[in-house]
């Protein structure tokens, strides 16, 4: 599905998000200012590179390796930066290739509700960062405030489908992610998963009335 959607991806998150995605991406970039000099950063769920070139633009002396199981997103992820700032790898955030304690920190921006298994690939994360290392994720999760509720039972089902049938012709991919929204974990359930996989929360970041979330998690 990912891959259908590749090419209009970057356009409609932005549209959806009434272009508050990029300004919620870049402040969570701002977590790279905890890190050691040259920390080299794992993006996980990448995509076309929004979040990795984020970070990049606050801290051009990171090293960043992007991972993602769709090509097609990879694909146009590497022609928005021909200098090659971002390595961009074909993986799976359940069974990541790379050694334990290989990066200082691992962002994941509007990926882990879609994974099959939330569980293992925590703890994948876990593995392959260092002692202290730092877990970033800006997520939508479950709704269970008023606003929330109102805006992904009501208001973004009347639209996020229409503006996927227009701009990439496939409103059932986006009937998907907006559902994928209610069936994940709730914001306390979240902090429950983090524990359970070995990190402790050390801030929390509330967008847009809990539309979206950041949270920075810490390995223990």
């Amino acid at each position: 599905m990912f891959g259908r959607i590749a090419p209009s991806y970057d356009a409609l998150n932005h549209i959806l998000s009434f272009g508050m995605d990029i300004v919620w991406r870049s402040r969570m970039a701002k977590a790279v200012r905890r890190l050691p000099h040259a920390p080299r950063i794992l993006d996980l769920c990448t995509g076309t590179g929004d979040q990795a070139y984020a970070v990049l633009r606050r801290s051009p002396g990171v090293r960043i390796t992007g991972i993602d199981a769709a090509r097609p997103m990879l694909t146009i992820g590497r022609q928005k930066d021909r200098e090659g700032r971002v390595v961009f790898l074909q993986a799976s955030a359940l069974r990541l290739p790379f050694r334990g304690g290989a990066f200082d920190a691992c962002f994941c921006a509007f990926g882990l509700r879609n994974l099959p298994n939330l569980s293992t690939a925590l703890k994948e994360a876990r593995r392959v960062l260092k002692p202290g290392g730092l877990l970033i994720v800006l997520e939508f999760f479950k709704p269970t405030g008023w606003f929330e509720r109102l805006f992904y039972e009501f208001i973004a089902p009347s639209y996020v489908p229409r503006l996927g049938s227009w701009l990439a012709g496939d409103a059932a991919a986006y009937r998907y992610l907006i559902g994928s929204v209610g069936s994940f974990l709730t914001i306390s359930q979240f902090h429950e998963a983090l524990e359970n996989a070995g990190f402790v929360l050390v801030a929390r970041k509330r967008f847009f009335f809990g539309i979206a979330h950041g949270l920075t998690a810490r390995c223990q």
